[in-house]
């Protein structure tokens, strides 16, 4: 009993250790004296004319600019810490008005999150999504491309999703499921660092080192 106790107590110990460096709350921003610390990686569209930008930049990691370019602390005010532990590198608005992320982070708030997360369109996480993705990719996420019926195509250095092989391209589902239907040139390594849909969507331009590559993705 005093054993379990004792084990208990480490893995609290461990876990603590993991998220408190990365602890901010919301309510420490102050909107009017916020600067970025760091690199601007992505930005999308928000609402109202703002942007949403993500970077390497602590804490948060990605946060909502007003068209006045003050930070929207409502955007990161439900977040129990600090957003993501590590950069983001990539973000794109779903057509519902939410976001997909993607980085180098291994945490979104206090939970795991492998490099992915989707945020709603006023930065509550989507819990559904996160648990479908269980540990996510094993390495960095580079490059996101929408398609059509709101699933996407991500891009980066990782090999796996979610415990699954399957090199640095993935096709996930809106929901976070890994959608097992790309053809990938065997040739194709990674990381891959861009990537760009076609007109119609029936083909994906990437970029991966310093090779350009077109295939089909019907």
């Amino acid at each position: 009993m005093t054993c379990q106790i004792h084990k208990t107590a480490i893995y609290a110990l461990a876990l603590a250790t993991l998220i408190l460096p990365f602890f901010t709350h919301a309510a420490d921003l102050d909107a009017d004296t916020w600067q970025f610390t760091d690199s601007v990686r992505a930005i999308a569209n928000g609402t109202s004319g703002s942007a949403v930008v993500g970077g390497a930049f602590q804490p948060f990691g990605i946060v909502r600019v007003e068209t006045s370019g003050r930070v929207d602390p409502g955007f990161v005010a439900s977040w129990l810490a600090g957003g993501a532990n590590g950069p983001v590198n990539a973000v794109a608005r779903l057509p519902d008005g939410s976001y997909l992320i993607g980085g180098e982070f291994t945490l979104f708030d206090v939970g795991v999150a492998g490099s992915i997360a989707r945020l709603e369109a006023d930065g509550r996480i989507n819990q559904p999504f996160m648990n479908n993705t269980g540990s996510g990719f094993d390495g960095a996420v580079n490059a996101i491309a929408l398609l059509a019926d709101g699933s996407a195509l991500v891009g980066g250095s990782f090999e796996f999703y979610n415990g699954r092989r399957l090199g640095p391209l993935a096709h996930l589902s809106s929901d976070g499921f890994l959608v097992l239907d790309l053809v990938i040139p065997g040739d194709l390594t990674g990381p891959i660092t861009a990537l760009q849909l076609s007109a119609d969507r029936a083909s994906v331009l990437v970029g991966a080192g310093s090779q350009v590559r077109s295939f089909s993705i019907r």
